[in-house]
């Protein structure tokens, strides 16, 4: 089984709003709005990283749901994916 560490990518700036959040990344100067509260959250716990199972518990989404959030912030740069330590890769 795989673990995987979600981090913050360091360019990426996020302000708190009434729908979710504004959202800048300063390598790509892109500009957008993220309408979910849950990202606000996640990137807290994913500041220093966090273990994604870890942050899927905390976060008490659905496994579904908290899948599609992490998708999309991974397209997006938002987040950066790593192996944990200690994990490995059943091939």
């Amino acid at each position: 089984m795989r673990r995987e560490r979600l981090l913050l990518n360091p360019r990426i700036s996020l302000r708190e709003e009434s729908f979710g959040a504004l959202c800048y990344n300063f390598s790509t100067r892109e500009l957008f709005l993220v309408k979910s509260r849950l990202v606000l959250k996640l990137a807290e716990l994913a500041r220093c990283g966090v273990d994604r199972s870890v942050a899927e518990a905390t976060l008490g989404a659905s496994p579904e749901g908290f899948d599609r959030l992490v998708e999309a912030l991974l397209a997006r740069k938002v987040l950066l994916l790593e192996e944990a330590p200690g994990g490995h890769r059943d091939e």
